[in-house]
């Protein structure tokens, strides 16, 4: 069954489309959140939240692209929601003017870390720093279709791309990335 068929399923009140629906989508989503915080258990509420918000605004829903990408979205504000009231981030202070001889990463070092090093590098990053490098990279989405996520253009992307670069690198440089 295709998105639109999910859908109009859905807004039906067919339960069987919804969980299929679910699993479908859930694993992604899922992913995208737990890069973004703390803990399995975390991740797993955010995500149950991301869909109860979706399911609540399905007849709102205005399908004009891929429903993954609002869900997506909708992952995002629950995450900035969740930082927000639990005042767990930390943003640490790196500074923008990094020359563009920083600009490549080097491939060696990212090789060299763990999954959960990675994800505690991203989550040193404020939350569009971070945003920019999971769906490019971990989602392997293109500046394009982040900006439909973003609602940013593709120029203020590969800028804000470029420098997420260049303040991963000095974390990782700077050996912070090291789970303790």
């Amino acid at each position: 069954m295709n998105e639109k068929a999910y859908l109009k399923e859905i807004r039906k009140g067919n339960q069987e489309a919804l969980n299929a629906f679910i699993e479908t989508l859930y694993p992604s989503v899922y992913r995208y959140v737990f890069c973004k915080v703390s803990g399995k258990e975390e991740a797993k509420d955010i995500t149950q939240e991301v869909f109860l918000r979706f399911i609540k605004q399905i007849h709102n829903y205005q399908s004009n692209g891929k429903v993954l990408a609002y869900l997506y979205t909708i992952a995002m504000n629950c995450c900035h929601t969740y930082y927000r009231k639990e005042k767990r981030f930390d943003y640490t202070e790196l500074n923008d003017e990094i020359s563009k001889d920083d600009y490549n990463l080097s491939e060696d070092v990212l090789h060299t870390l763990t999954f959960e090093e990675l994800r505690l590098c991203l989550q040193k990053l404020p939350d569009k720093d971070q945003d920019i490098l999971i769906f490019h990279y971990l989602k392997q989405m293109t500046f394009k279709e982040i900006s439909q996520i973003t609602n940013e253009s593709e120029n203020t992307l590969k800028t804000r791309h470029y420098r997420a670069l260049a303040k991963m690198k000095k974390i990782i440089k700077d050996g912070d990335q090291h789970v303790s």
